[in-house]
């Protein structure tokens, strides 16, 4: 619908999840050709929380901010891959950044 009218949008995904994780090359080129005329933004790796949040309800839970980071970074490079160009957006997982 978004390009039938010419809309552009930036879908955040997270680079280990859905149609992504265990993508082939294949799998890859059809992501790459769905969001071809809209940006992709970095919904960070694995969608983690701090094992200490009272709301956790992640799969994937860091101890500490540079385990945080590194998930970030390599997200961004998972969807980079895929993307074909540098992802510079990023939508915190839960809303937020970490403390």
């Amino acid at each position: 619908m978004l390009d039938k009218y010419g809309a552009k949008a930036t879908f955040n995904l997270i680079s280990d999840m859905n149609i992504l994780k265990n993508a082939d090359a294949a799998q890859k080129a059809h992501v790459k050709e769905v969001y071809k005329n809209h940006k992709i933004g970095n919904h960070v790796k694995g969608h983690p929380q701090f094992k200490d949040d009272p709301n956790a309800t992640s799969s994937t839970f860091v101890s500490s901010v540079d385990e945080y980071i590194k998930l970030i970074n390599d997200g961004r490079s998972e969807l980079e891959e895929i993307a074909g160009y540098g992802v510079r957006g990023i939508a915190w997982p839960n809303g937020k950044p970490p403390k």
